[in-house]
């Protein structure tokens, strides 16, 4: 952890409402504060075992927030989501979802917005005010907050140090900008170039999740886990473009790989790996990330029981295509694209 040991600290936060709105609320409280999926195959049909797929969407107020964090307990399984067990949280963590709500406030109101500028970077890429702005507001709290700590920005390039925080300030700009509200600000911090903390807030879909190493993933206030799905035929695979494997001479194995699964979904950016996290899907891949697109979905899918690598299950290499998956397909996946 950085700095000297903080006393635990409580985070309270509420959402904005909804696009239009301009501010999240929050507070930092002094105290000692502080939540499985299973799959099953029947008749022939998937049946999601999973907690909550029965459930409405609830109102997303953040697992720090309302103080549910699970803790494990010696010979015993790890108590659901909404049991009202408590830990200290982490204070890196806790920062990382003070940053998570500074973006949205300034995201969501662009989000939709009439006079939004989009410009083209040089790999053709869009990129939005919006994206700068939150990086310009997050690079700026970090270094008045955590000075001596490096940064790394989709927009504004990289600070390096021991102790680094990773950046993407919209993963899913094209979507953003089509007024399609599957987005996110991507948050970790980096120790010794290993990512030890992680949070994904998506205010347009009215999630966030968050891990830290050693201390399981969420979903708001929910413990996530992946899935216990064994087989590519049962499985939920997920794509960002096939033309980028396309583009690495991979389109016939990617394309044998979709063909195998039991269902095959182009959700894209973040937002599948997230999916494998919670154990809705169970492999998802990508065939070009960098690091800002990848810290903070590491550790999430990590600490969800899940792995995340390259495409050869070696560790993701910036550029490269990524896989991530329940853990029990990486393998398969792996040698799928391998032949």
């Amino acid at each position: 952890m950085s700095g000297s040991a903080a006393a635990p600290t409580k985070l309270r936060w509420s959402r904005p409402a909804g696009p239009g709105s301009s501010t999240a609320s929050r507070s930092v409280r002094a105290s000692a504060s502080s939540s499985s999926s299973t799959w099953t195959k029947s008749t022939g049909r998937r049946a999601a075992a999973r907690r909550g797929r029965d459930r409405a969407p609830r109102p997303c107020r953040h697992a720090v927030g309302r103080a549910r964090r699970l803790r494990d307990r010696p010979g015993r399984e790890p108590d659901r989501a909404g049991s009202g067990i408590s830990s200290p949280i982490d204070p890196d963590l806790a920062f990382a979802h003070e940053l998570a709500d500074l973006a949205d406030s300034l995201s969501l109101p662009r989000f939709r917005a009439a006079d939004l500028r989009v410009d083209e970077k040089p790999d053709l890429t869009p990129v939005s005010d919006a994206d700068r702005a939150v990086e310009e507001a997050l690079r700026a709290a970090i270094a008045e907050q955590r000075p001596g700590e490096g940064f790394l920005g989709e927009e504004s390039g990289s600070e390096e140090a021991d102790t680094r925080w990773v950046v993407d300030p919209i993963d899913g700009t094209r979507n953003f900008v089509r007024g399609i509200p599957i987005w996110a600000t991507l948050i970790a911090l980096e120790r010794d170039g290993r990512a030890v903390v992680g949070v994904v807030s998506a205010p347009a879909l009215r999630q966030r999740w968050w891990a830290a190493r050693g201390e399981g993933a969420h979903r708001d206030d929910s413990r996530i886990h992946v899935s216990a799905i064994r087989r590519i035929e049962d499985a939920t695979f997920c794509y960002t473009s096939a033309r980028d494997f396309a583009k690495r001479g991979l389109a016939d194995r990617f394309f044998a790989l979709a063909e195998r699964s039991w269902v095959a979904r182009g959700f894209g950016d973040f937002w599948m790996h997230m999916l494998v996290a919670e154990g809705a899907a169970d492999a998802a891949v990508d065939g070009s990330l960098q690091r800002w697109d990848t810290a903070a979905v590491e550790v999430i899918v990590e600490e969800a029981g899940g792995r995340f690598s390259g495409l050869d299950g070696r560790p993701h290499e910036p550029g490269g295509a990524a896989l991530s998956s329940n853990g029990l397909l990486h393998d398969a996946v792996v040698t799928a694209f391998a032949r």
